[in-house]
């Protein structure tokens, strides 16, 4: 149990005011919000759904409304040059705006302009459109100071759409005659911070706005939100301890459970700053038990649709590498799957090279393979998730045993009743497709490690059983174990004091038949 004398964590709650007057845990991330409000006054910021940047804005909200005795034990209150004033504030979250039509997004956004206008107690004169009525806004607040605009989720009108492109792009031109007023109010505005998942970079949503600082790949804000092992170390110290007593476990077992399952989300090209999953830590410290929690609760349906319809293979998921402007892409027209996943918290970034400005990426923990097993897996195997998930454990179960065959004959059962379409005639669908179901399996997979004389092409390493694979497409399977012997792929593991399988098999496009020939090293 969680020792009465702790503060409670503030699970599912994103307004700094209730945590703070309910006396809740509250990480202090004021310091990177001062550097932010110092910094540019026009401000776009993209982090996964769950990731705390609704209590960001209302953070920003509060700093803004020059409530000081919030902040009378946090870094902004305390060791700041910051002058505490009070600013009118529009604060819009798309989350809860109806948006089913561009008709009802448009009363949607009148409505709340007028609704703000009416607490604000003043009048919106010669306004019809949702965009006349915000200019409207800005300009009868500015009368009392300059004027902040905080909004968040931007873009759900779109991506609550995505399916029916014809609504979304009705929606996008609303959006884009809404937003495109603040160009011309820059005399009027203190502070802009727009949030969201994803970038929209070819509709024009903010047309004119040339000062938009893009502050999400930025190294001084990898951890504006999520939690660094500071923070845990820092504030959540007797959460873990109490998780450790309970468990009956050392207090650094529990740290490395957490690392594995909930740490290892990077976005910048600085990698030494790394973050937690906030919403998932919270769950897990509260409920003191390892599970998914960030799926269930995170995972956008416009995900799952488009990994559906659309003509994504395994191979979009291995070895993936990208450019800046390919994680910011998002739009209506064409989606990488590569960005998508980025944006939604299935990848993130391992690397970053300076000759070649690209991105490598890799699942972030293992909640998030966990997820992919559960979910995406099914969709591009076209089986259902239960189906996935009892082919996989038998995989596991077969490894524990050292049986390569039954492996591989659950391998071939996974393909069974997967259209030939969608089979990339190469190798290299099948190669991916083992390194996305090998990477769910809870063990140390390596893909491609390179040898002295060659590269292998899957290593799994337990705690009692390596596995070294070759695979080839429709050749033979003694072909691959004979490669693995010649280009001594196993000779880094001969000391390790582990069983060690040499492993070579053959995939068969036109009938999915796997063969596969192997041997005790």
């Amino acid at each position: 149990m969680i020792n009465g004398s702790m503060k409670q964590l503030p699970r599912g709650m994103s307004s700094l005011k209730a945590i703070k007057e309910a006396g809740f845990l509250y990480v202090d991330k004021t310091q990177i919000i001062h550097q932010v409000i110092s910094g540019g006054h026009y401000n776009f910021f993209a982090r996964p759904r769950r990731f705390g940047k609704s209590l960001l804005i209302s953070t920003l909200k509060e700093i803004f409304s020059g409530n000081k005795e919030l902040f009378s034990d946090l870094w902004i209150g305390q060791k700041s040059d910051y002058i505490w004033q009070e600013h009118p504030i529009i604060h819009i979250d798309f989350s809860n705006i109806s948006q089913t039509s561009p008709e009802v997004l448009e009363k949607s956004l009148c409505n709340l302009m007028e609704r703000l206008a009416a607490e604000a107690e003043v009048e919106l004169k010669f306004a019809d459109t949702s965009g006349e009525k915000f200019s409207a806004l800005v300009r009868a607040l500015s009368f009392r100071g300059k004027v902040v605009i905080l909004i968040d989720e931007y873009n759900a009108a779109l991506t609550s759409n995505f399916n029916n492109r014809e609504i979304a792009e009705k929606n996008r031109t609303v959006l884009r005659e809404f937003y495109g007023v603040i160009k011309g109010l820059d005399e009027y505005i203190r502070f802009v911070f727009i949030t969201g998942v994803s970038k929209f970079t070819k509709t024009s949503l903010f047309s004119g706005l040339n000062n938009l600082n893009d502050l999400s790949f930025d190294p001084f804000v990898a951890a504006l939100v999520g939690y660094t092992n500071s923070d845990i170390e820092h504030y959540l110290l007797p959460y873990v301890d109490a998780l450790a007593v309970k468990k009956s476990i050392s207090r650094q077992e529990v740290f490395d459970t957490m690392r594995d399952w909930y740490n290892g989300y990077h976005f910048s090209a600085d990698i030494s700053v790394g973050v937690y999953n906030p919403f998932s830590i919270f769950e897990y410290l509260a409920k003191q038990e390892c599970s998914n929690y960030w799926f269930e609760s995170a995972t956008p349906t416009f995900l799952i649709e488009l990994l559906k319809k659309g003509s994504y293979t395994f191979e979009d998921l291995n070895n993936i590498t990208a450019s800046r402007t390919e994680l910011n892409q998002f739009d209506l027209e064409t989606v990488s799957l590569v960005s998508l996943m980025y944006q939604t918290g299935y990848l993130t970034i391992e690397s970053y090279s300076e000759n070649t400005h690209r991105y490598y990426l890799r699942y972030p923990n293992k909640e998030v393979t966990m997820s992919l097993a559960d979910h995406l897996l099914g969709v591009f195997l076209h089986k259902s998730v239960p189906l996935v998930n009892r082919y996989i454990e038998n995989m596991r179960q077969a490894l524990y045993r050292a049986d390569v065959d039954a492996f591989c004959a659950q391998i071939q059962a996974l393909l069974t009743g997967v259209p030939y379409s969608l089979h990339i005639k190469s190798e290299s669908y099948y190669h991916a497709m083992l390194q996305v179901l090998c990477t769910t399996l809870g063990f140390d997979v390596h893909s491609e490690l390179v040898t002295s004389i060659g590269r292998a092409d899957l290593v799994i390493e337990m705690a009692h059983l390596i596995v070294v694979f070759e695979f080839k497409f429709n050749k033979k399977a003694s072909d691959a174990l004979a490669q693995i012997h010649y280009k001594r792929y196993v000779d880094k593991y001969k000391t390790s004091g582990k069983k060690i399988i040499l492993a070579g098999v053959n995939f068969k496009n036109n009938d999915h038949e796997i063969g596969v020939e192997w041997l005790i090293e």
